[in-house]
C-alpha cells in the first residue's frame, strides 16, 4: 500500500473552490448559448440515438448515447434541451478536469484557469455555442 503524504492541514492545497468557479463559470456560459432546438451537424443524430437506444455513427460515444438514453426519459421540458443540457454538463467537467490536470502540473491557479477557459471556447466554437 502507497504512503500517503504527511501534508499538515494548513499546507494542504485546497482546489475545491477552483473547481467549483471552473464549474460555474463554464456551465452557465453553455447554459446561456444552449440551442433551444436541434442545429446543423450532429445533434440530432446523438439526441435520436440516445432516445431511441442506438449508437451514431462512429466513433459513436457510447457513453454520451446510454447517459442521452436516461437523460431523455426525464419528463421535463423538451428532449433535445435535456441532451444539450448533458452535453454542457460534460463540458463543464471535462473544463474542471483539465483545470485540475494543468493545476497539477503547472502548480499555478491562474495557468490553469486560462487553460480551461481556453478549452471551453474551443469546445464552444465546435459546438456552435458561445
Amino acid at each position: 500500500m502507497p504512503a500517503t503524504p504527511d501534508w499538515p492541514d494548513s499546507s494542504r492545497p485546497r482546489i475545491g473552490g477552483h473547481l467549483w468557479i471552473v464549474f460555474t463559470v463554464t456551465f452557465s456560459a453553455y447554459c446561456a448559448t444552449l440551442p433551444r432546438a436541434v442545429t446543423l451537424e450532429d445533434a440530432g443524430i446523438f439526441t435520436m440515438a440516445g432516445v431511441f437506444g442506438g449508437f451514431a455513427h462512429p466513433p459513436c460515444y457510447p457513453v454520451h448515447s446510454l447517459l442521452a438514453g436516461l437523460v431523455s426519459r426525464i419528463p421535463a421540458g423538451s428532449v433535445i434541451v435535456r441532451v444539450e443540457l448533458l452535453s454542457a454538463l460534460c463540458a463543464a467537467l471535462a473544463c474542471c478536469l483539465l483545470w485540475r490536470v494543468l493545476h497539477h502540473w503547472l502548480n499555478c491557479a491562474i495557468s490553469a484557469y486560462l487553460g480551461a477557459l481556453a478549452a471551453y471556447q474551443i469546445t464552444a466554437a465546435f459546438e456552435g455555442g458561445a
